[in-house]
């Protein structure tokens, strides 16, 4: 059995320029558009992710260190 991939929509408004952009970009890929707009937010929201699993990693180690000088 196949599991969707993708399960939070998101509508959003381009300006036409944006559009025709994201259209150009897509066809030359041969990927769907939606596609491109992935692709591109990952690029950019890439930072965050590491930042935040850097975070999380941070905390887990503070309180690890602090569980164990009980």
């Amino acid at each position: 059995m196949r599991y969707a991939k993708f399960t939070k929509p998101l509508t959003i408004a381009l300006s036409p320029e944006v559009y025709n952009v994201l259209k150009e970009i897509s066809d030359a890929d041969r990927v769907s558009m939606a596609e491109c707009v992935r692709e591109i937010l990952s690029e950019m929201i890439a930072p965050y992710l590491d930042m935040d699993e850097n975070q999380s990693k941070s905390k887990a180690n503070r309180e690890e260190e602090s569980n164990g000088s009980n």
